[in-house]
Parts: C-alpha cells; structure tokens; sequence
C-alpha cells in the first residue's frame, strides 16, 4: 500500500464511523427508517450542473457527464446505495474524475429504487436504454460499470444480454444478495460502512419476492461465460469482498477474463476518496476501457 494511504486511511475509516456511515445498517429497525425517510433526492454538484445533459424520456433521469464529440465508446454508470439510497456528491466527483481520463460519454442512470420501486421497474429501464446506446455506438463498444448495489444491477444485466457489452466493471459490488459468506462475520467489525442485518433489509425489499439464488437478482448464480471481460476493485475491509473475490476467481477458472484488484486493509468505496488508491482505480479503468477492442 502506498505510505500516503497508510497514513490517510485510519483517518478515514475513523471519520466514516464518528459519521455514523454505518448506522443505518446496523439492524432492520434503522434501516427501515432510512427507506422510509425520504430524504433520497439526488445531488447535483454545482460545478457539474451546466455541463450535464439530462434525459428524462426513460421514466427516469439519466445524466450524461461530457459530450458526444463522435466518441467510438462510452460508458453506463449505475450507482450505488444499497437499492435505496440515491446519488450523491462522491459519485458524481469520481464520475468526474473518471471521464476526464477517458474522456468518452458517460451515462449515469438514476434508477428507480425502493420503496416505490423494485429490480423489475429498474430493469426494464435500463433495457430500453441500453438496447438504443448500443444500437447507436455498437454493443462491443458499450462498457457498464456499477457500485455497490450498483454492481449487483450491472452484474445480473450484463448477463442476461445477447449482445454483450465491451466490458463490465465492479467497484465494491454486492455479489451475492445472501450474504452468508463465513468470512463476512470476521471482516463485519472493520468495515466502517456496511453491516449485514440493515443491508438484507433493503435487499429483501429490492427483489420484492423473487427467489434469492436466481441469477436475475443474485449475481452468485448467473453463469460466468455470459459475462464479459470483467474488472473488479475490492478492499478487504469491506464485508462484500469474500464474493467479490470469489466472483473473479470464479470467472478466471471457468475460462473467462476477468482483471481483480484486492486493496489490502481498504474499506467499501474507498475509491471514492480523495487517496493514491483511489486516483489509481481510476487509471486502471481508463485502461481497461482504452484497452478494449
């Protein structure tokens, strides 16, 4: 690890504890309210907010961050937020960040979310979405990146296309929806974010019913071949590595691609800070993008 991520990465975890980041997944009663709160209208930074193209005309907004300029390329974000919580300010910095490394159209795609909504309504509009950008660019040259839960969509999308995107790439993702991995309960106590009774709470709510080991909701289950060539970020102090990293390994030994990054003693979404560990996510996935014919 880089000396000024060993300095500054204490700091931030202990910050993001006195924060209370993890609270409103401690038990099913607080997460509850967080769901209910409503307080989950998304963040536009003021320095973004001339330069954004916005689209309503999918039943819900999908902000482009940079221009068309004839790119061969672009990218779908889907963010983060255990199904619930809505874009913030982080997002949108490191989205920012990102396309001035890649500099193709990035679309960012404020999906429906609980508890109005569920992984159907979410579904149904990122297919119509993406069956026009890929009709438009060429589904090879379409790349999907998501977050967290934003994995967890991007995961089980990607899968179930025919025409598959040029890339799919995972930052922290929830990749089993179970979250009954035996190493979760070791790592629980040093992640400063997430918590596993909280975060079923939202999951069960998201999948409204549907069986949790199908692959339309529970990457764990979706056959691995059906994937692209994948790139995957993690830190160990988060409680969704285990299957993150079961993921790539799963993909490598079953014959597909798959580049995995592990960050050693790194907290879920620590790309998001301001850290050499996380400007270097953001190198790694402009190359990947670049890299891809």
């Amino acid at each position: 690890m880089n000396i000024i991520d060993r300095l500054l990465n204490p700091f931030i975890k202990t910050t993001l504890l006195a924060k209370g980041s993890k609270k409103i997944f401690e038990d099913e009663k607080t997460a509850m309210q967080e769901v209910f709160s409503g307080k989950h209208e998304h963040y536009l930074p003021e320095k973004l907010v001339n330069s954004l193209h916005i689209d309503n005309s999918y039943g819900c907004p999908i902000y482009t961050v940079g221009a068309d300029n004839n790119a061969k390329k672009c990218l779908i974000y889907l963010h983060g937020g255990a199904f619930c919580q809505d874009i913030d300010s982080m997002h949108f910095r490191y989205i920012d960040n990102l396309y001035n490394e890649i500099k193709i159209p990035i679309h960012v795609i404020i999906y429906p979310k609980i508890p109005q909504h569920n992984f159907r309504d979410a579904e149904r509009i990122l297919n119509k979405f993406y069956n026009d950008i890929a009709e438009k660019y060429g589904s090879e040259n379409v790349f999907i990146a998501g977050d967290f839960s934003g994995g967890t969509i991007a995961l089980t999308f990607a899968s179930m296309q025919e025409k598959k995107p040029g890339g799919l790439i995972l930052y922290s993702p929830l990749v089993d929806i179970r979250l009954n991995n035996a190493l979760i309960d070791d790592i629980e106590p040093d992640d400063p974010m997430l918590s596993v009774d909280g975060l079923k709470y939202f999951i069960n709510m998201w999948i409204d019913g549907e069986n949790d080991e199908t692959p339309r909701v529970n990457p764990a289950f979706i056959d691995v071949l059906s994937l692209p060539c994948t790139l995957i970020f993690t830190g160990t102090d988060d409680i969704l590595s285990p299957d993150a990293i079961n993921l790539g390994i799963k993909i490598k030994q079953a014959g597909g691609k798959c580049n995995l990054y592990v960050f050693k003693n790194l907290y879920h979404a620590f790309f998001f800070f301001p850290t050499p560990a996380g400007k270097k996510t953001i190198n790694i996935t402009a190359n990947f993008i670049k890299c891809q014919k």
